[in-house]
């Protein structure tokens, strides 16, 4: 489980070093339309990272860190080292469990029962209740319920 955050940790190390790293750079260059360009490939090269760094901490994306990882492995010598790590951690004994079972560490989710229904939709037509009916079932047993039209009219002012 901590071989697998820490590859989370990797992953989200590489977005942030392809960020910062496009942004001083650009910044050092006069051009701005190039800062911007660049900036946005690094957004466009660091999502798929991002993504990546969030799906391996749920315990998922094994397939797609693999293809990551193997091509880490042409950037030598940073990448071959985080590429070996990342192929390690997606295929050792104790993470491959983690990946099958599709949960690292997380509570199953629990799928609403059949008769739950949200706050706001309202019940069914059949089980609405009149107001005098509504009156009567919220009375408090030792009062006689008030029914509706029983309390006279209020005074007019005038």
């Amino acid at each position: 489980m901590e071989m697998i955050k820490t590859l989370s940790g990797l992953n989200w190390a590489i977005v942030a070093l392809n960020l910062c790293g496009t942004l001083v750079f650009g910044l050092m260059s006069e051009n701005l339309r190039f800062t911007l360009v660049a900036f946005a490939a690094a957004l466009v090269v660091s999502a798929p990272h991002a993504y990546l760094a969030v799906s391996v901490e749920k315990g998922r994306a094994r397939l797609l860190q693999t293809i990551v990882a193997v091509l880490w492995l042409f950037a030598f010598p940073i990448g071959t080292a985080a590429g070996a790590f990342a192929l390690w951690v997606c295929w050792s004994g104790d993470s491959r469990q983690v990946f099958d079972d599709g949960e690292a560490g997380h509570p199953p989710v629990m799928e609403p029962k059949a008769d739950a229904r949200d706050d706001d939709t309202p019940p069914p037509r059949a089980a609405r209740l009149s107001r005098r009916e509504l009156d009567v079932a919220n009375a408090p047993t030792e009062r006689k319920p008030v029914l509706r039209g029983s309390r006279p009219p209020p005074k007019r002012r005038g």
